[in-house]
């Protein structure tokens, strides 16, 4: 079960597990490579469905099915008496879409009369209806990749005021804090980037064995 996700290079989606074990989406349409066939922008309403992060702007979910189930709420929840046809414009507003299109594609896709409401729709129906958005909004897949864990820390340099000025990188060697940070907003690395007194720096993930926590590592 993956239980975060963040945007990697080229519009990549990068998503990690429990473990720390990472998958990596390219190509293909946001939609599929965020498991939001619906296209949801992230926000507070995305997380309470279940989101794990935000990607181009959009909410990003574990996997399809939460991503599908997403989108049932927000119909039934936003738009439970709105017609289909008003629908539209509230979902693919005019500045981004082309509503005209939009309407004929949902009519032509489902059978439904645009002028009947989300409630009014059947199970069979409501389901019709997210695979037309799903359709229109384009899930196109792309490729994925698996990855193990990320990189971990291994051991620090300090200097003589017992400042972190190096970290010792499982596989790849001694970096920069700069380079280190990088490596952990991209996922490569396993680590947490905090902010402290206007300083950015590189904390482990929370455990309780103390020799796993930088704090323990590299002092004299």
């Amino acid at each position: 079960m993956f239980i975060g996700a963040i945007e990697g290079k080229k519009s990549s989606v990068i998503y990690i597990d429990s473990n720390g074990n990472r998958m990596i989406r390219r190509n293909g349409t946001w939609a599929w490579r965020n498991n939001n066939p619906g296209n949801i922008v992230s926000g507070g309403k995305a997380r309470s469905f279940g989101s794990i992060g935000r990607t181009g702007g959009f909410a990003v979910f574990p996997d399809l099915r939460t991503g599908r189930n997403a989108l049932k709420k927000v119909l039934q929840t936003s738009y439970p008496t709105t017609t289909l046809f008003r629908l539209v414009a509230f979902y693919a507003p005019k500045k981004e879409n082309d509503v005209k299109r939009y309407r004929k594609l949902l009519k032509d896709f489902t059978g439904i009369d645009l002028q009947r409401t989300v409630s009014d729709l059947s199970s069979q129906e409501l389901e019709r209806l997210m695979d037309a958005i799903q359709r229109i909004e384009g899930f196109r897949h792309g490729e994925e990749e698996f990855l193990g864990p990320a990189k971990k820390i291994i051991d620090v340099e300090r200097d003589k005021k017992q400042r972190i000025i190096a970290y010792l990188v499982e596989d790849l060697g001694w970096l920069s804090p700069s380079e280190t940070i990088k490596g952990t907003l991209s996922l490569e690395i396993d680590g947490v980037v905090a902010e402290k007194g206007g300083r950015t720096y590189i904390r482990t993930r929370p455990d309780s064995i103390f020799p796993n926590n930088l704090e323990g590592k590299g002092r004299k």
